[in-house]
């Protein structure tokens, strides 16, 4: 008999594993006998944005590593926020913890998140309060330590600061030294599965989710081959890419992805199998 990878799954901003509960379903009706771990950030909702984007990726560890299903690898499946956590477990954990064999994304800001200057802020994804405060003083030692989303916070007008700011982010892309094992556990998956989609208005750009970013303002689009840390390969997303191992697929509104069954069934549950 087939054993499968199990598939772990971390909720979005501004939820918790019940926002989940569509996703984990339908992959049960659609790959049979296959294990779901949901896991969960603090309380959920509020942990998930004022939580220290550090101690969310712990968590989002110790829910994987206290589970005996991982111990021979799991498929990684983050939704929104979620697919940063996922981010921060690969490329800080996956070396000496349960091994991540594929990563899947549903619009997970990846590549930064602003708004508010030439772009629109959707109150939708983080709460208008918590954007002002991150346009004022996102890359203040306070703030770094208690708002999650400071972490991914790229502004294309701070972009010294935001480099200075020794953010989640920063580390990951290995903007200021090159940490050979963030690099090796970024290109230890088997294949990054990125889905994106200009009908999203919550992540901005859109195309964070698949490795571009701002440029010099928040209306210009850096799309992932012309980033600089691209050419010089610093975190590994030059290699992958050439080797085809970066997919970046269609994907849908933002709340669709955990309401749309349709959508996840036609066009994600294919990625979620894997053989042991």
């Amino acid at each position: 008999l087939t054993q499968l990878l199990p598939v772990v799954v971390m909720h979005g901003i501004f939820h918790d594993l019940h926002s989940v509960e569509n996703i984990t379903r339908w992959t049960q009706e659609s790959i049979p006998g296959i294990e779901i771990l949901n896991c969960e950030v603090g309380d959920g909702r509020w942990s998930s944005i004022f939580m220290n984007m550090k101690d969310q990726i712990e968590e989002l560890s110790n829910c994987i590593n206290n589970d005996k299903r991982t111990k021979n690898g799991f498929i990684g499946l983050g939704d929104s926020q979620g697919g940063f956590l996922m981010r921060g477990y690969l490329q800080y954990h996956n070396h000496h913890r349960n091994q991540m064999k594929r990563f899947v994304g549903l619009a997970p800001p990846i590549g930064g998140l602003y708004c508010g200057n030439l772009s629109y802020c959707n109150g939708f994804y983080i709460p208008s309060f918590v954007t002002d405060i991150l346009k004022e003083i996102a890359y203040s030692e306070f703030i770094q330590d208690i708002v999650g989303p400071a972490a991914y916070w790229r502004d294309p007008y701070q972009l010294e600061q935001f480099i200075n700011s020794n953010s989640v982010l920063v580390e990951l892309d290995n903007q200021i030294v090159i940490n050979q094992t963030i690099k090796n556990n970024f290109m230890s998956v088997d294949k990054w599965v990125l889905f994106g989609s200009k009908k999203d208005t919550l992540i901005t750009p859109w195309c964070s989710s698949q490795f571009c970013q701002w440029g010099e303002d928040d209306q210009t689009i850096i799309q992932m081959e012309d980033r600089k840390d691209y050419h010089e390969d610093r975190f590994g997303l030059k290699t992958m890419n050439t080797q085809g191992r970066i997919l970046r697929l269609e994907g849908a509104r933002h709340p669709q992805y955990t309401y749309d069954e349709d959508f996840f069934k036609n066009n994600v549950v294919q990625y979620l199998k894997m053989e042991k």
